[in-house]
């Protein structure tokens, strides 16, 4: 790996199969220290590269000397077994070498920047124990010297809340650190969370402690707190005289270049608040953020700076998918550093290079639906584990696949939310190939179409009143959907929610009412809906309705009987002025 900084810029690439490389965009004018790295060699330095736009600075060469070799395991004095993902640092008394993580056995191997000399190898801050070393550790470039083990004791716990001393609010981010007041050199620390709380759980051996809270000039301390190693104690709380801070809310999103990769430790900043990208490209803005509107910037080395404005932030609050995609420092405003990497071989880095790939079929799916993922691993490797972990934000999801003779793999997984994902490929090689890691894959995950929708029926009179209690059924429904029953409520409606797309015919009845009939056609996702009017019944069998009698209508009888007065009048008048005829 070649890593120039410096100048406003930053460039990186990789030597070819004949050591050559070519740094050609990121570089600003100016003055770049340039960086040669390869496991199992001293890292190699040049400074003062000058770098102009649109030229080449050429043959700024390295010839790397060979790195000796510490390995070991670490384990557990309490059960024996290898503790993982504990970072090991070996450093001369003048000089920082190098780092590893043990693995899933508590094993590591450093082999890279270790001159000939002697070294202290040290487990640092290894969670739910306290830290060791091991001092004069003896190496030689080009030999490994081995069995370099550690064995950690259990560390005690210490967990508490700060809060402020006039209201009991909670504090975040404030430095707790705990220091054994008995000489025995025991110090751990932790930072509070957003409700106060803080958690020490590495470097306290059995003993007393001191435990100080500090945030900024700000301090106070609780003394003569008993620890014991392997034990917790607990309620170790806090007060300092400091102001609460302002609520504030949360801003979140992604930062990746022209090509959808994420690019990592840029800076994101807005109001008085600050995040970095983390190796996916997400960052977090967490405080600094009251109720507001902001804009919000981001800077990376070798990238055009970019920022939003009239982002809307709310206290308690977050504003999400406030995303940036990067533009490298293109070629005309960028100048280039070519040369040649060389160095002799060492035996400590015999394995052979690997590299493993990762795409998806597709750039988006619905919620339900899978993603398909594959790659390969290069030179062909059969039977490698293949480690995938999917991302979303903070939740995180591994999987396993298996190449074939040709050295591909493939998976298929179906994502549990929302949002735009990453996946990554990794598999730790083997005794001929060195482990690799590939480029993040991203899709997106969008809701699924909704395949049903809703049938809304209100039932009125003649006049537009709602009619409350009417019963509503279907008479005809799609093919597959079953009978729609119910019954109008307060606003005079029902609604039938969930049901299939296509033609409805409902029919409405209510006592006092003749029954009628409305159709509608619902669509996926949407509500139909039908409205049913219902006229007063005005004949029947059963008795008066209306004021009528059964069987006849009111204006009826009510012509029947003007009629028959009429023709009553009639007949008494005639009666009056003609003798009756027998």
């Amino acid at each position: 790996m070649i890593m120039a900084s410096g100048g406003g810029g930053y460039g990186f690439n990789v030597t070819n199969a004949l050591g050559k490389y070519v740094l050609t965009q990121g570089l600003t004018a100016g003055t770049y220290n340039v960086t040669a790295m390869a496991e199992g060699y001293i890292m190699q330095e040049l400074g003062g590269i000058k770098v102009v736009v649109s030229s080449e600075t050429g043959n700024v060469n390295f010839s790397l000397r060979r790195s000796g070799g510490i390995s070991g395991k670490v384990t557990s004095s309490a059960t024996g077994k290898g503790v993982a993902n504990v970072i090991i640092t070996a450093y001369t008394e003048h000089s920082y070498g190098w780092f590893a993580m043990t693995d899933a056995d508590g094993n590591y191997k450093i082999i890279t920047n270790l001159a000939t000399g002697t070294y202290n190898v040290t487990a640092s801050l290894p969670t739910g124990f306290f830290g060791k070393t091991v001092s004069g550790v003896k190496v030689t470039a080009g030999a490994e010297t081995k069995n370099v083990n550690l064995i950690l004791d259990p560390s005690g716990i210490i967990t508490g809340k700060v809060t402020t001393k006039t209201g009991g609010k909670p504090l975040e981010g404030v430095t707790v650190m705990a220091m054994s007041s008995d000489d025995k050199g025991y110090t751990g620390y932790a930072m509070t969370e957003a409700d106060g709380t803080y958690k020490i759980e590495t470097g306290l051996g059995t003993g007393v402690y001191i435990v100080l809270a500090q945030q900024g000039l700000n301090m106070n301390q609780v003394q003569d707190v008993a620890v014991t190693a392997g034990k917790e104690t607990l309620n170790v709380n806090l007060t300092l005289d400091v102001t609460p801070p302002v609520p504030s809310g949360t801003i979140k999103g992604r930062v990746t270049d022209a090509s959808n990769n994420p690019i990592v430790d840029a800076s994101v900043s807005a109001g008085d608040g600050d995040a970095t990208t983390d190796e996916n490209g997400y960052y977090e803005i967490t405080s600094g953020l009251p109720t507001g509107t902001y804009t919000v910037y981001v800077d990376a080395h070798g990238y055009e700076p970019a920022s939003k404005d009239n982002v809307s932030v709310t206290a308690g609050s977050a504003t999400l998918n406030v995303n940036f995609k990067l533009e490298k420092i293109p070629a005309t405003k960028s100048g280039r550093i070519s040369g040649t990497v060389t160095g002799e071989e060492n035996p400590l880095a015999s394995k052979q290079a690997s590299t493993i790939t990762c795409s998806t079929t597709t750039a988006s799916v619905k919620l339900g639906e899978p993603v398909a993922v594959s790659g390969a691993v290069t030179p062909a490797v059969s039977g490698a584990t293949v480690a995938l972990l999917y991302k979303l934000g903070s939740t995180e999801v591994t999987r396993q696949a298996t190449t074939g003779a040709d050295g591909k793999y493939s998976d298929s997984y179906s994502p549990s939310a929302t949002g735009s994902w990453t996946v990554t490929a990794s598999w730790a090689g083997n005794t001929q190939y060195s482990g690799a890691a590939s480029q993040a894959a991203t899709f997106t995950v969008s809701q699924a179409a909704p395949t049903t929708g809703g049938l809304k029926v209100t039932v009125k009179d003649s006049t537009g009143k709602a009619l409350v209690g009417a019963a509503v059924s279907s008479t005809t429904t799609p093919s597959g959907q079953s009978a729609l029953s119910g019954v109008t409520t307060s606003d005079g409606s029902v609604t039938f929610a969930s049901v299939a797309p296509g033609s409805y015919t409902v029919q409405a009845s209510m006592s006092g009412y003749v029954t009628n009939t409305g159709t509608s056609s619902v669509t996926a996702g949407g509500t139909a809906s039908v409205s049913i009017t219902l006229q007063t019944q005005t004949t029947g069998g059963g008795g008066i309705s209306g004021g009528g009698i059964p069987g006849y209508p009111v204006e009826a009888l009510m012509m029947g009987i003007v009629i028959g007065a009429a023709f009553l009048m009639l007949l008494r008048k005639r009666s009056s002025s003609t003798p009756p005829v027998f």
